[in-house]
């Protein structure tokens, strides 16, 4: 029999899609509600989530995201919801989201957060309730062998940046200390890729040999160094439009509808017509979405080694590549064959298709889920490049 589940949230698109993928996952073998601004009219939303839930009848499962278990500090943004598009008034969020989390938080059966939030500055506070709540799991990206504390991070250095301690001061380990400490309360659901995102395009065939994607991290920036004239045009065009956006903020003037989409879409146009693409966790060396998205759009992924590598499938020269310094980036750029850089993509995008795109990332779900409803559920991790429940 299949699990009724009710999300509680908004309806909204992100620049980072796994929130959705992972929703989108979850209805797939469920009977998946969802309730909150944008999902139901205000006229139910007027008659509250107690009448909504009584007139659907039981609810197996109940989930929520940072949205709403956050909304204090979300409806004091003066930028909320100017990096997504909404498909909702506004002032909906303001008027319901403190009910919807009150609600939540009063559940007295299982139920379950999807942390998506910046896991390097996640407060003590934040994580409190999660630890105090006995009906609670949790969805996040890393677990327990999938994260680094500062310390680990600090130790290991970062060649392509002069002051790690300078460059990244305001880190914490709070969140590390709470996926190691609790594991039993871990859905371990890292980034996930849809299947529409994957390239078949021969790397023969792509306008660009090399392209450093997304925020102009530290290490990015001495990355994109080694850019050349074509690739420094269309760099500059990319942050030209950056520069426009960080304008109209500071103005305070009004976004395009669909800015978020845009951005997404000018992003995947990059990496999907490049031959190599290099990437960083930055902060903690969190495995972000870019270490799945680049392999899948047919790229050959060269990175920083990031918390979970070995543990996630990746392995330096067979489906991927590891450089820690601009030396190493460079000799990986330079000195390979077009037949060789395209034998590491094909790993790399099979690789992510069997395991990390919504397919088999909806499969893990599914057995999660599954133990959930027996009571026999006690956490999942990532161990080898297997996908491990207890």
């Amino acid at each position: 029999m299949r699990l009724r589940v009710l999300y509680i949230g908004i309806n909204r698109s992100y620049v980072n899609p796994t929130t959705d993928n992972i929703l989108n996952g979850i209805s797939e073998f469920t009977d998946f509600y969802r309730y909150g601004p944008g999902f139901i009219s205000e006229k139910v939303l007027e008659g509250g989530i107690e009448e909504f839930v009584q007139k659907n009848g039981k609810f197996d499962l109940f989930l929520t995201d940072s949205m709403i278990m956050e909304v204090e500090d979300f409806i004091n943004n003066p930028y909320l919801f100017e990096n997504e598009t909404i498909y909702f008034k506004k002032r909906l969020y303001y008027k319901f989201a403190k009910a919807l989390k009150k609600y939540f938080v009063n559940l007295n059966q299982t139920k379950i957060f999807i942390a998506n939030w910046d896991y390097y500055i996640v407060s003590e506070k934040q994580v409190e309730y999660l630890i105090n709540d006995p009906n609670l799991l949790v969805i996040s990206n890393v677990d327990k062998n999938l994260s680094f504390s500062v310390e680990e991070v600090n130790q290991i250095g970062n060649k392509m940046i002069k002051d790690i301690l300078k460059e990244y001061p305001n880190r914490n380990s709070v969140w590390h200390k709470f996926v190691t400490d609790y594991p039993h309360k871990i859905i371990s659901v890292p980034n996930v890729v849809g299947r529409h995102n994957f390239v078949y395009t021969p790397l023969s065939d792509r306008n660009y040999r090399f392209c450093v994607p997304g925020f102009p991290y530290a290490e990015r920036i001495c990355a994109r160094k080694l850019y050349n004239k074509s690739e420094k045009i269309f760099h500059f065009r990319m942050e030209l439009l950056f520069f426009i956006e960080k304008i109209s903020r500071k103005l305070h003037l009004p976004r395009p509808y669909n800015w978020g989409q845009k951005q997404i879409e000018r992003l995947f146009f990059r990496v999907s017509n490049s031959r190599i693409c290099f990437t960083s966790g930055a902060v903690t060396r969190t495995p972000i979405a870019k270490y799945f998205e680049i392999p899948a759009s047919g790229s050959v992924l060269v990175c920083q080694k990031f918390a979970g590598f070995e543990n996630l499938g990746f392995q330096n020269g067979v489906n991927c590549f590891v450089a820690e310094d601009i030396l190493e980036l460079e000799s990986i750029i330079e000195n390979y064959s077009l037949e060789e850089y395209q034998k590491i993509a094909d790993a790399g995008r099979n690789l992510i298709w069997r395991f990390h795109s919504d397919v088999p990332r909806t499969a893990q779900l599914s057995a999660c889920f599954e133990r959930i409803s027996l009571g026999q559920f006690n956490g999942s991790f990532w161990k080898d490049g297997k996908y491990i429940i207890r």
